[in-house]
């Protein structure tokens, strides 16, 4: 008998303590000091925001505002320096380039600067390299199309796409650091349609 109400009364204690943790457990989950956005929000892989850019476009100029531009060959680059004599907008020097494009043609845009690290010491270095470069596509009818690359530090920016419209296309080059100036190259490809890196350019 003694046997029985002992193992009764453990029971219950194993059903009460089951209760209290999931109460606790319960809690916990519904808290919004650990969970802010709710707890199946919480196990929800976190999305990219594929829309971020480094310049705002109200920091940056209409391609048409800068007189001078520099027309881009395909499969050629561009060894450039932006420098404090170019056009200035927002506290940034911006330079302008141009291509010619066809509809649906895929292409790539490479623009190579430097890193933060590479500067030495706060005196400006004729030869240093942009540090935080920018680029931007510009559709023929003056809409943005892309900018790249969506996050600071990184020594180039790649743009890689097809394209809308036939017409002439406008890049701007700057820096996402204000006042920025320095050496980059800017290359432009024509490319397979099977979405490979292999130049097509016309001969």
């Amino acid at each position: 008998m003694a046997k029985k109400l002992q193992k009764s009364h453990f029971t219950k204690l194993s059903v009460y303590l089951a209760c209290c943790l999931l109460g606790f457990c319960l809690t916990i989950l519904s808290n919004p000091l650990f969970f802010p956005n709710g707890f199946a929000q919480a196990l929800m892989p976190k999305q990219t925001n594929n829309t971020q850019v480094l310049i705002a476009q109200n920091q940056l100029p209409s391609p048409a505002r800068i007189s001078n531009s520099t027309r881009l060959e395909c499969d050629k680059t561009i060894q450039g320096r932006l420098s404090s004599s170019d056009y200035r907008f927002q506290g940034r020097r911006f330079q302008r380039f141009s291509l010619n494009g066809q509809k649906d043609r895929l292409i790539r845009l490479s623009l190579v600067g430097g890193s933060a690290s590479q500067r030495r010491g706060d005196t400006l270095q004729i030869n240093q390299s942009l540090v935080n470069p920018v680029l931007i596509l510009y559709a023929p009818n003056g809409q943005m199309l892309e900018q790249q690359p969506k996050q600071e530090n990184v020594i180039n920016a790649i743009i890689r796409t097809k394209l809308p419209l036939a017409g002439t296309y406008d890049l701007l080059v700057t820096s996402a650091t204000p006042g920025t100036v320095g050496r980059f190259s800017l290359t432009y490809q024509q490319l397979k349609s099977d979405g490979s890196n292999t130049s097509v350019c016309p001969a």
